[in-house]
C-alpha cells in the first residue's frame, strides 16, 4: 500500500494540491492525477487553514484523474470537464488513508506527487 510522506501530508493538510503526471491511454494525451483538500463547514467549502496543530474533524479530501489533449498544455484556453477523457472525480474522502487507497488503484509511487505549482507549464486543469 502507498503512504504519503510527512511533507506530502503537510501540503495536504494545509491546502496545497498535489499532483503526478500519469501515462496516458490515448496518443496526443497527457493524464494527470490530483488530490486536494478542503474544511466542510456550515457556509459550505473553505480552504483549510495553515495551521498544521489543530483540529481535523471537519478536513475533507478530494482526488481527480483526468487525461487532457495536449494542445491544452501550457495554453491559456479554459478547458471544461467535457474536454477531458478518463474523468473521474471524487470528494468528501473522510481521511488520509481513504485518500491513499482512492490513489492507488492509478498510482503506486507516491513519491512521485509533488505540488501543482511545480508544474511548468500548469497543469491544464485542477
Amino acid at each position: 500500500m502507498g503512504q504519503f510522506n510527512v511533507f506530502q501530508k503537510n501540503n495536504l493538510i494545509t491546502g496545497t494540491h498535489l499532483a503526478v503526471e500519469i501515462t496516458s491511454s490515448f496518443p496526443n494525451h497527457r493524464a494527470f492525477v490530483v488530490i486536494g483538500s478542503y474544511e466542510k463547514t456550515l457556509k459550505g467549502h473553505a480552504r483549510p487553514s495553515s495551521i498544521l496543530n489543530r483540529d481535523y474533524s471537519d478536513l475533507r479530501f478530494w482526488f481527480r484523474q483526468y487525461e487532457v489533449d495536449e494542445k491544452f498544455i501550457g495554453s491559456n484556453e479554459d478547458i471544461s470537464v467535457e474536454q477531458l477523457a478518463n474523468h473521474v472525480f471524487k470528494k468528501d474522502i473522510d481521511s488520509l488513508e481513504h485518500l491513499e487507497n482512492e490513489l492507488e488503484v492509478y498510482l503506486q509511487d507516491f513519491s512521485l506527487l509533488k505540488p501543482v505549482w511545480r508544474f511548468d507549464p500548469k497543469l491544464p486543469f485542477n
